[in-house]
């Protein structure tokens, strides 16, 4: 009898050590309730089709897989002899990599590579925007949500722009505007391969606490406040408008200060929401002091 009881323990310690085997090899797409992905990502696999050349520039679009969605982008590559510094925007909700071409100049005329994506959803790009309670239910079961499939296309958008033969992939900065700001700060905390972000007419959010400690812990997940401070010591700059009428002063304010030195808070007295010329003096300083 006492065999018979020894062997049944023995099985059941068995069973508990195979599972905790098989659980340490479950991907986790989260770590302190912050979204996590690790810096050694496979090499990612991209198509370039040119289409358009001149004595000044080069764009092309890509398109790369990421995680059941095929993006689209554009590329624009400086003509010049020596490697330049890189740099990724991501635009607004809901705006295209073709609305963003402005930004891209602007980029391209301080010597900067500039890759700008259609975000999963958006524009050519595939993939079903899902409803808040949609991604509380995958966060609950360990499953990624749609802001962490988006943070997961933009440091797969840094993969592709390190592995451009005229890019110095020790000087890329992410950047967004709005919406692209938002997951652009959280993809600069998780890769620390990334050089810095530029940031404009963003911010965390302002989220009351709920009665549900685990939506409490979702909403955590996917708010920039909780992850800015984790870019330094690379350097974040925000560009923002006092009269910004979508995302107020006081939001970027609040974010800014959450983030650690290096760090710079342009404000400006023109302009609403978003990019507008008046910017490009601050975007010039700003990448000059980013590289």
């Amino acid at each position: 009898m006492k065999l018979k009881v020894k062997l049944i323990l023995a099985i059941i310690l068995i069973a508990i050590l195979v599972l905790i085997y098989i659980n340490s090899f479950k991907t986790s797409y989260y770590k302190n309730n912050l979204i996590y992905y690790p810096e050694n990502r496979p090499k990612l696999q991209f198509t370039r089709i040119l289409i358009e050349d001149n004595e000044n520039y080069s764009k092309e679009k890509i398109t790369f897989e990421s995680k059941n969605a095929k993006i689209y982008g554009y590329l624009f590559l400086p003509k010049k002899k020596e490697k330049v510094p890189g740099i990724i925007f991501l635009p607004a909700a809901q705006a295209t990599k073709e609305g963003a071409q402005t930004e891209s100049k602007v980029f391209l005329r301080e010597g900067f590579a500039a890759l700008t994506i259609d975000q999963r959803g958006v524009g050519e790009t595939n993939g079903n925007i899902t409803l808040s309670q949609d991604d509380f239910n995958n966060f609950k079961e360990n499953k990624e949500s749609f802001q962490s499939l988006m943070v997961y296309d933009t440091l797969r958008s840094f993969d592709l722009l390190s592995q451009i033969p005229q890019v110095d992939n020790k000087k890329i900065i992410m950047s967004g505007s709005s919406m692209g700001g938002r997951t652009a700060i959280i993809a600069s905390a998780l890769d620390k391969n990334i050089h810095g972000a530029l940031i404009i007419s963003s911010s965390g959010y302002d989220i009351p606490k709920q009665n549900d400690e685990k939506l409490n812990s979702f909403l955590y997940s996917i708010n920039p406040n909780n992850y800015i401070s984790l870019i330094q010591p690379r350097k974040i700059i925000m560009i923002h408008s006092q009269y910004d009428k979508v995302i107020p002063l006081q939001l970027a304010e609040f974010t800014y200060s959450l983030a650690k030195d290096p760090k710079d808070l342009f404000i400006l007295n023109t302009c609403n929401h978003g990019y507008c010329d008046e910017m490009n003096s601050y975007i010039d300083k700003a990448l000059n002091d980013l590289i």
